[in-house]
C-alpha cells in the first residue's frame, strides 16, 4: 500500500522503502536503457528493473532469483529498482533514520480487527508471562544437591514440557539439568571424569525411577508420558480387569495373543 510520503509504501503497519525479492523469473523485457525481469515469488509478481550495462547475461527464463532494490511506482505499477550506491548514499541512510525514528515513536494503534479482541490477546499474554517467569524460577531455584532434589527439578522440568508424549532427547541437552547431573557425580559420587554419555544415562536413569514411582508411564525405550490423576485412574482401573480376569493364574503362565480386536488368554 502506498504511503503518503514520496517513495516510502506501508506493509502492515511497517513502512518500507526497499526490498529484498526471491523468487522465478517468468518475463523479460528490454528497451534501449532498461531491462524488466518480472519475478514471481509466489505471492505475487513484480517487475524489477535494471540498467543494460549492469545487466546479467546469464539470467533466463525460469531462473531463481534474488531481487534487492528501492521499491517504487511507475504508471500505476509497483515495481523494483535495482539501487546504485553514490557517495550520499550514508548521508541518505541517516537522514532515512532519523525519519523512521519519528514514526516508530508515534503511539501504537491497534487496527480494527485486533482492538476487538484487545481484552482477550492481553489475558492470553499475561498468562503466557507468568507461566514463563514460574519456569524460569524453577530453574533458577538453587535445589538440594541430592538424587533426590535431582528427580525433583527434572519432574518439575518434564510437566513444563506441556507435551502428552517427550522423548529422553527432551532432557539429555538441558544445561540445567546437565550442571546438576555433572555436580551430583562430582561432589557426591566423587566421580571426576565427566563424559555426556555419563550424563545421558544418569538423566535416563532418574526418568526411570520416575517410572516406578508413578509419576511417568514408559512408551517405549526413549519415550515418555506424564501421568495425571485421570490417566492414572484409567491404569489402575485396567490392571485391576486385568486381573479379575486372570482368575488367579501367575501372570507369568499367560500368554495374551491378540487375535482380530480381542484377546484370548493361551494356558501352557
Amino acid at each position: 500500500m502506498k504511503y503518503d510520503q514520496v517513495d516510502v509504501f506501508q506493509y502492515y503497519r511497517r513502512l518500507i522503502k526497499y526490498v529484498e525479492v526471491c523468487g522465478v523469473v517468468i518475463a523479460i523485457s528490454k528497451n534501449s536503457f532498461v531491462t524488466t525481469i518480472t519475478v514471481d515469488d509466489s505471492t505475487g509478481t513484480i517487475d524489477c528493473d535494471l540498467w543494460n550495462d549492469r545487466l546479467n547475461d546469464n539470467i533466463e527464463l525460469g531462473s531463481t532469483v534474488r531481487a534487492i532494490g528501492k521499491i517504487n511506482q511507475y504508471r500505476e505499477a509497483t515495481q523494483i529498482t535495482f539501487s546504485v550506491r553514490d557517495v550520499n548514499y550514508e548521508l541518505l541512510h541517516l537522514c532515512q533514520a532519523i525519519y523512521y525514528k519519528s514514526e516508530y515513536e508515534k503511539p501504537l494503534i491497534l487496527p480494527p480487527e485486533i482492538r476487538e479482541y484487545q481484552d482477550q490477546l492481553t489475558q492470553q499474554l499475561a498468562k503466557e508471562t507468568r507461566d514463563m517467569v514460574d519456569y524460569l524460577n524453577i530453574l533458577n531455584d538453587e535445589p538440594e544437591l541430592t538424587e533426590e532434589s535431582f528427580k525433583k527439578t527434572l519432574l518439575k522440568y518434564i510437566e513444563q514440557l506441556d507435551m502428552e508424549q517427550f522423548s529422553v532427547s527432551n532432557l539429555r541437552h538441558v544445561p540445567e539439568l546437565l550442571e546438576m547431573a555433572t555436580q551430583i557425580h562430582q561432589k557426591l559420587l566423587g566421580d571426576t571424569h565427566i563424559t555426556n554419555k555419563k550424563m545421558s544415562n544418569y538423566i535416563m536413569n532418574m526418568t526411570q525411577r520416575l517410572v516406578k514411582e508413578g509419576n511417568l508411564e514408559q512408551i517405549d525405550s526413549i519415550t515418555f508420558k506424564l501421568l495425571n490423576e485421570e490417566l492414572l485412574k484409567n491404569k489402575i482401573i485396567e490392571i485391576i480387569d486385568l486381573s479379575n480376569n486372570l482368575e488367579g493364574i501367575s501372570v507369568d503362565q499367560i500368554t495374551v495373543i491378540e487375535l482380530k480386536g480381542r484377546q484370548e488368554i493361551e494356558l501352557p
